[in-house]
């Protein structure tokens, strides 16, 4: 427990769970944690961004975070497949793994 008191930030870069035994220590001792979940996303941004030449707004990321987010919340294993954002419909959609 030592260990955990002298981390500040402590960052694990996996997305699922959402919340590892390493964040949950990190945090019971006062330190700040983050998960690999904006990691991920940004790589799917930056991905689409160069196939389709166009660019994802600031905006549009934190929609498709939010969706993450509270698609993680909502399935406790996790089953989302990938994540699209449909420009002309203005919308995310989300597809889950069957």
């Amino acid at each position: 427990d030592a260990l955990y008191e002298k981390i500040h930030t402590g960052v694990d870069l996996i997305y699922r769970p959402y919340e590892t035994m390493f964040m949950k220590k990190v945090k019971a001792h006062g330190g700040k944690t983050m998960n690999g979940l904006k990691m991920l996303l940004y790589q799917g941004i930056i991905a689409y961004e160069l196939w389709n030449k166009c660019e994802v707004s600031e905006e549009t990321a934190a929609h498709i975070l939010q969706k993450m987010k509270e698609e993680m919340g909502n399935q406790a294993e996790g089953n989302i497949d990938w994540i699209q954002v449909n420009r002309k419909a203005r919308r995310v959609e989300i597809y889950h793994k069957r």
